[in-house]
């Protein structure tokens, strides 16, 4: 068991954890904002969860190798689980860690040679990924990202017009549909679902560079109430700098 994983972890969601972000990072005035306030133990079963049980679901639809995931890192942040009391970020390595709300996260195997040589639980910043279906098994199948020019192992080449790999630190930002694909899933009752795959990551600093939001995002006033829009994506051509630990799944009701 990788127990600086386990220990990053449980430092995320210690209830007495306070939130010391540095000055120039922009707070939320409401509840949910970073706050230095105790966090709030919610007598709640989240084994049950009907919303992280419905996210998982759809994962086992995939039909993706067991084999791939680490359950013990699992995590809903739904508004059951991760109550509007507790933070909106936390810092982590110095940079803010932004949490996913109204995502469940599932946990997959890293190289724990390279994360305790790296001490990447630590010191190495969080990010995320959008993407699609296709593409997430392809970076979970390896353990790491493809970049343009690379080919996939059925011959295809990866195309793409930047030769850049993108993460964000906030998932509002990654999750925008040019980024995570949409995807139609209807559950084993009838229940139609809009489902999206971010990952999560971790990422090595002094390897990325930072700017603002780019496309139609542009327009955007305010995307997210912890990263401002000038500082919002992150850039890199160093794949080994980003690893995935987390399948993020976030599932929005719709018409049948």
């Amino acid at each position: 068991m990788n127990f600086e994983r386990r220990k990053y972890e449980n430092k995320s969601r210690n209830k007495n954890n306070n939130c010391n972000i540095r000055s120039n990072l922009e707070r939320s005035s409401s509840q949910t904002s970073i706050n230095k306030n105790q966090e709030l133990t919610i007598q709640y079963d989240r084994r049950h969860c009907p919303y992280q049980l419905l996210c998982k679901e759809f994962i086992s639809s995939l039909s993706w190798p067991e084999i791939y995931f680490n359950n013990l890192y699992d995590r809903c942040y739904c508004f059951r689980c991760y109550s509007e009391n507790k933070s909106d970020a936390y810092l982590i390595a110095n940079s803010p860690y932004v949490i996913p709300r109204g995502w469940v996260r599932f946990g997959i195997h890293v190289d724990n040679v390279k994360a305790q040589v790296e001490d990447i639980w630590k010191k190495w910043h969080n990010t995320y990924h959008g993407t699609d279906i296709h593409s997430a098994l392809s970076i979970i199948k390896h353990g790491q990202f493809l970049l343009k020019g690379d080919t996939f192992e059925n011959g295809d080449q990866l195309n793409c017009r930047c030769p850049y790999l993108y993460t964000s630190p906030t998932i509002k930002y990654s999750a925008r549909n040019a980024y995570a694909k949409p995807n139609r899933f209807v559950t084993s009752n009838g229940e139609c679902f809009i489902a999206k795959i971010v990952l999560q990551c971790k990422q090595k600093p002094g390897t990325y560079n930072i700017q603002g939001a780019t496309g139609n995002a542009r327009r955007e006033k305010k995307i997210c109430n912890i990263i401002s829009n000038d500082k919002i994506e992150y850039y890199t051509d160093i794949r080994a700098s980003v690893i995935p630990y987390g399948v993020m799944v976030q599932l929005t009701a719709v018409d049948t």
